[in-house]
């Protein structure tokens, strides 16, 4: 019984390792590509435009990081606990303010129920002139970005011509820099669940160990009942 009991315990063993081992290498969030337009969106002052970002595919993306951030204005500069280049910033369904360029908190946001879909659009609000530039959309769940440039023209008249639809862009190479937040995850999960294995073995063997030691005890009180007398025997 112990030695079948053994066996088991080290069959879990290695097939728990390998799970955990395939596991770690594993992305949590696969291998998605983000997309833009390539062709600039054009708006005039005070009106409200969309950039457009999105995930290649329809993924529910609720729990993700998106940062939309502006690379020609002094990009990663801090003033205080702001960075000067970021212009809305999304982590874990909530809008996070504090490190907010002043100009864009209230004006920025993403689209409703966007982001079950992969869509990481930005809306601005009421734009100014001194909004046109290059925009750079980028979740580093991915570790990956995308770029749009929007153009403000005090003589742009909307007309029903002028909407055409976005061609995409290039998606941005892999930032393996900041983009490791999938992996990093994936090994600590991996780490708990190998944690929880190594429990589990250690569990097993005091298990079979218990039953080994029983079924001495078992023997040897055996032998005493049939030979009471040693004597005799």
């Amino acid at each position: 019984m112990a030695t079948t009991l053994m066996k088991d315990v080290y069959t879990c063993s290695f097939w728990g390792f390998t799970f955990c081992l395939a596991f770690f290498w594993i992305p949590v969030q696969g291998d998605h590509q983000l997309t833009s337009s390539s062709s600039p969106v054009v708006s005039a002052p005070g009106e409200d435009v969309v950039l457009p970002c999105r995930l290649d595919s329809e993924v529910d993306a609720q729990d993700w990081t998106v940062e939309w951030s502006r690379p020609d204005v002094a990009p990663g500069r801090w003033d205080g606990r702001r960075r000067v280049d970021v212009v809305y910033l999304y982590r874990v369904r909530v809008e996070v303010r504090d490190i907010m360029m002043l100009s864009y908190i209230g004006r920025t946001s993403l689209l409703p129920d966007g982001l079950k879909h992969g869509d990481m659009s930005l809306q601005i609000r009421n734009v100014t002139l001194e909004d046109g530039g290059s925009y750079r959309c980028f979740t580093p769940t991915l570790g990956r970005g995308a770029a749009v440039r929007l153009v403000v023209d005090p003589d742009y008249v909307k007309t029903p011509t002028t909407e055409t639809p976005p061609r995409l862009t290039t998606p941005e190479p892999r930032d393996e820099s900041l983009g490791n937040g999938a992996r990093s995850r994936s090994a600590v999960l991996a780490s708990v669940l190998l944690v929880l294995l190594v429990l589990l073995v250690l569990g097993s063997l005091a298990v079979a160990s218990f039953f080994d030691r029983r079924r001495k005890e078992n023997k040897g009180d055996a032998a005493v009942s049939l030979c009471p007398v040693a004597a005799l025997c």
